[in-house]
């Protein structure tokens, strides 16, 4: 079965709504929370991390229930990117798995970078790490998390439930 369900929130609003889902950021720039990573707005809207904090940086997920992920997506809004980072998952918030491990990428402004990985356990915490930019600061325009099962027709038209392509 393909990885292209999406289970992470795609209309956030505010970092904690809609409920169930909640988003943190480690660092946000002034009016550019963590949120707006899931709002599928990622040509209007941003998370961007603090200045001040710089790198290493993290945005968090809570999915209020236990998935397993198989796949990730990014898209940045700027040439800000992350090129070095792990993506983690935990059911306590405070040990982590690492899931994924990326160094040196070059993601591409405005294009979706995908990326799959084995993975045998449910986590209801998602968790991008992010320990290296090509600047100063990280901004994404658009986060997304996947499971393997085939959406059904309403949940495409209710959540927006489009799949990445790998580019």
């Amino acid at each position: 079965m393909p990885c292209t369900r999406l289970v992470s929130p795609n209309f956030m609003t505010s970092n904690n709504a809609p409920a169930p889902y909640e988003i943190i950021a480690e660092s946000a720039m002034s009016g550019h929370d963590g949120y707006m990573a899931f709002d599928s707005l990622w040509w209007d809207t941003y998370w961007a991390s603090s200045p001040v904090s710089g790198v290493p940086t993290w945005l968090f997920v809570n999915l209020n229930t236990a998935k397993k992920a198989c796949a990730y997506g990014l898209r940045c809004f700027s040439a800000n990117t992350p090129t070095d980072w792990t993506f983690e998952g935990s059911n306590d918030r405070v040990n982590f798995d690492v899931l994924d491990t990326q160094v040196n990428q070059t993601l591409v402004f405005y294009e979706n970078w995908y990326g799959t990985f084995a993975n045998d356990t449910n986590y209801q915490y998602y968790m991008w790490n992010f320990t290296g930019t090509s600047d100063s600061i990280i901004i994404i325009g658009e986060a997304k998390i996947f499971i393997e099962e085939v959406p059904a027709a309403r949940d495409i038209i209710s959540e927006g439930c489009v799949p990445f392509e790998r580019t």
